[in-house]
């Protein structure tokens, strides 16, 4: 069964582009990319179980793209940046998703759209795209199974985007918009804050995301 973030995220993609999924999994962003369809598709993961299941799918099910495995670190093994139009990156921890742009940082082309989805160190991911030279093209956040997940979509710049500590815990997009899921989850988080600073348990850094919170709320 293929996730809403996936779906969601497949929106991104259009007709003829040439599609990256790093860490490919069991290869269903490609499926729904091939439906659109996508012209080529790059299946890559750092593992052999994943990509093999990924080829496994796509050899029963890709119909019109061009399908391309790879057994590599993120986009090391990538020989033909220019032609990418879009690179996916989701489902992983933001430390992996930090540690694959930075790899190939001088060689991703201005004109690929990037779309990450961190389940950790949101935070730490969006300070690293401010201060390495991309700009935020769109935030959207999703919920399933009663988790909230965060798809950001960005393009490397020429210059550096200014930004403070809203725009790194909230998203600059997020943040602005307010949408009723981002509220949600904003809500949810403020009484979970709320509940640890009742039993007198007062960690400053806790203090500091409640009154941040209260500020964009």
């Amino acid at each position: 069964m293929i996730s809403e973030r996936i779906k969601k995220a497949s929106s991104f993609i259009e007709k003829d582009d040439v599609v990256v999924d790093v860490g490919c999994d069991h290869g269903y962003l490609g499926l729904l990319a091939d439906k659109i369809p996508a012209k080529k598709i790059y299946f890559i993961d750092n593992k052999e179980e994943p990509l093999k299941k990924s080829y496994e799918t796509a050899n029963n099910l890709i119909k019109n793209a061009e399908a391309i495995f790879l057994l590599s670190d993120g986009l090391t093994k990538i020989v033909n940046y220019a032609e990418i139009n879009k690179i996916f990156i989701l489902g992983m921890g933001g430390e992996n998703i930090i540690h694959i742009l930075k790899s190939s940082l001088d060689k991703i082309d201005p004109k690929t759209l990037i779309i990450l989805d961190a389940h950790t160190k949101i935070k730490e991911l969006r300070k690293f795209i401010f201060n390495n030279y991309f700009r935020f093209i769109s935030e959207i956040i999703i919920k399933e199974n009663n988790h909230f997940y965060e798809l950001i979509a960005v393009k490397k710049t020429d210059k550096l985007v200014d930004y403070n500590e809203l725009d790194l815990l909230f998203g600059p997009i997020l943040r602005k918009e307010k949408d009723p899921l981002f509220i949600e989850k904003w809500s949810k988080k403020l009484k979970k804050d709320e509940e640890i600073l009742k039993n007198k348990l007062n960690i400053q850094e806790i203090i500091d995301e409640r009154d941040l919170i209260k500020k964009v709320l």
